[in-house]
Formats: structure tokens, sequence, C-alpha cells
């Protein structure tokens, strides 16, 4: 069931109201932010994305950051990790954030092949980090494992994972995504339209959704030459960034080192958070 456009600026009032309890300091009234519906390739960055839906819609950077400012209290500053919010992209999908990309150089793929006990490791961390985050929120947060394990294609330079989560007896998917490119990694936060979907329909939404995308003329993985940035960190490191999670004795770069920077709170109502939130902002949420 598609939501108009004036649904969905009824739906960001909601979520302000929403997050009330998150915020340390009282929200503001909604002010007017203007989802603008798109048919054409949406310019990023370092590419484009072109909308899989007939009804897909989005938040511009200024209203994105707009948002985050009034409404949850952030720096300005701080808006320099969203790129846009999106809603109902492709089908499946409820909304996305697409993050700025990450500039720390081109990912290796070496250390994928030995990853299993890394990535182990990962997942124990971020089972702590959630055990923190439900003594700070008050929240029963219990990860309840990989819905789709974390997955590199090498040939089309992406990575993704989805994961549940027990949220207060609720059932959720996180599902995260890296699209790699000749810099870095774009990261992408994806909000499926249900939290019953099986690991094969999540899949393959996150494989159209990452496949709409294109890169910029010489940006891509594979124009890689000679002389170009080395990032420290290989795929691995990547998920554990994406995770929020410190891979052994060095802190994950990227995102996430950002995202301390800001605080502990905003990372997690950045990290975890809005895959709850933002089915009340774009308000696409289906009958069951």
């Amino acid at each position: 069931m598609s939501t108009s456009v004036g649904g969905t600026r009824e739906n960001l009032v909601f979520l302000c109201i929403a997050l009330m309890a998150f915020c340390s300091e009282p929200v503001l009234a909604a002010g007017s932010y203007n989802p603008t519906n798109f048919t054409q390739p949406l310019k990023l960055s370092r590419g484009k994305v072109v909308p899989q839906s007939p009804d897909a819609a989005y938040l511009s950077h200024d209203d994105s950051c707009r948002f985050l400012v009034t409404e949850q209290g952030w720096e300005n500053r701080d808006c320099d990790v969203i790129e846009n919010l999106l809603a109902g992209p492709a089908p499946g999908i409820d909304s996305a954030i697409v993050y700025k990309p990450v500039n720390e150089g081109y990912i290796r793929f070496e250390d994928w092949s030995q990853s299993k006990e890394t990535i182990d490791e990962i997942w124990s961390g971020f089972v702590e980090a959630m055990k923190e985050q439900s003594e700070r929120l008050h929240k029963n947060l219990v990860p309840q494992g990989w819905l789709v394990h974390p997955t590199l294609d090498k040939n089309k330079a992406y990575m993704y994972y989805a994961l549940t989560i027990d949220w207060d007896g609720q059932r959720e998917i996180n599902i995260k995504a890296s699209l790699f490119d000749r810099s870095g990694y774009v990261p992408f936060l994806l909000v499926p339209d249900r939290s019953d979907m099986t690991a094969a329909e999540v899949q393959t939404l996150v494989t159209t959704i990452l496949a709409s995308y294109t890169a910029d003329p010489e940006t891509s993985y594979f124009d890689f030459k000679s002389g170009d940035k080395v990032a420290a960190v290989g795929a691995v490191g990547v998920l554990a960034t994406l995770m929020g999670v410190k891979l052994g004795k060095v802190a994950a770069v990227g995102l996430f080192a950002f995202l301390l920077a800001i605080g502990k709170k905003l990372a997690f109502v950045l990290l975890v958070l809005p895959f709850l939130a933002l089915r009340k902002l774009f308000g696409r949420r289906r009958e069951q």
C-alpha cells in the first residue's frame, strides 16, 4: 500500500513524537519536510541510484539534516555522515539510509577467505554492544542471529548482511550493505517492509537495490590503478565498521570512527534505531 507525499509529511511528525523517549533534551515541533518523488536516477556523491519502484521518494540532504538537527538535537556538522533518506526505492524495501562515502582507500578482499573466526568475533562484539545499549535505554535488545550471513560478492564489489533482533518482544530485521569503489565504500542501511521476511527474500531485495547503484566514471572498484590509496583494513574490517565493533586490538576505521567522535548515544541512534524509526518516517509499513 503506497503512501502520498502528504501522508509522508504527517508521519514525519509522528516520528518526532516517537523518538522523544530517546532524546536527552525535549524535541522541537516538526517543521515542514518535502519528500520528493523520483523516477529518474538520483545523483549521489560518487554515483547514482535508479529507483526500482514507481512511488520512490527521498528527502534531500538538507531536509535530512534539518530533520536530524531540529528533531534529534544533532549538530549541523554531524549531518556529514548522511547523504539521503529514501522511501520505497525498490519492491520489498520500506526505506533506506544512504551514507556519505567512506574515503579510507581501496578495500582489498584477501582477508575474506579466512574470515569465519573473525566474523564470529565480530558477532560476539555486537552482542556485547547490544547488552550495553539495553542497559542505557532500559529496553530489552537481544540479537537473535544472522538472517543472512555476511556475504561478499567480489565480482560485483559489494557486501551485505542481515540480522534479527528481539526488540522488547518484537522481531526486527537489521540490514546493512557496503558498495565498494575505487576510494573506499558507500554504506547503506535498508529497512524491509516486513519483519517476517525470509533469508531468500532479504537477499533478493538487497541485491536489487545494490544493483540499482552505478558508480561515476573512473570511480568504480574495478577502476583501481597502481598508486591509488589502499585502505589499512580489508573487507572484514569494513564489516566490523558497519556493525560498530572493534576488530581485535585496532578500532574499525571510517564510519564508526566518526560516530564515536560525536558520542555513543548518537552512534546508537544512527546505527541501530533507524531500522525501526524510518517506517514511521515514510509511512510505508504495509498492512499485515
